[in-house]
């Protein structure tokens, strides 16, 4: 009887020591990048926002084209804890390089981007006037586009 549990305590032994232990599995991030684009197209004109968020960061194009035009295309980055964002946008705005202030709002089907007088600030940035006689919103749907 002492040689039958004997050799079934080796043969577990040797049979746990045999096999492959399980490497730990790689820690997923829990923050996905998104891509989401807006448009709004006729003939001659388009405009278009490109925006990739991951959590609360997130990176983005503009791109206004009027008549075949392009008067503005800018690239920005910033955080957006909720679904507005602040930001700086640089590039070119008719057909000058310029910084400036850049407010938009997602949600899931549109985008609203802030259109307001600006002005020049001390660090040659243009800010938004807050006026409220020339203030809107800019609305764009959102589009389909290649991942």
């Amino acid at each position: 009887m002492k040689k039958i549990i004997f050799f079934t305590l080796i043969t577990s032994v040797l049979y746990s020591c045999g096999q492959k232990q399980a490497k730990p599995t790689e820690q997923i991030s829990l923050e996905t990048t998104n891509k989401i684009s807006y448009g709004a197209f006729s003939k001659r004109d388009r405009i278009i926002l490109n925006v990739i968020s991951k959590g609360d960061s997130f990176t983005g194009t503009y791109q206004y084209i009027l008549d075949g035009k392009t008067k503005t295309a800018v690239t920005f980055k910033g955080l957006m804890p909720g679904t507005e964002a602040t930001t700086l946008a640089t590039g070119m705005i008719n057909d000058t390089l310029k910084t400036e202030e850049f407010f938009f709002s997602l949600n899931k089907e549109k985008v609203y981007i802030k259109i307001d007088e600006k002005y020049k600030d001390k660090d040659s940035v243009w800010r938004y006037k807050d006026n409220p006689k020339y203030g809107g919103d800019l609305v764009l749907d959102k589009i389909e586009t290649d991942k």
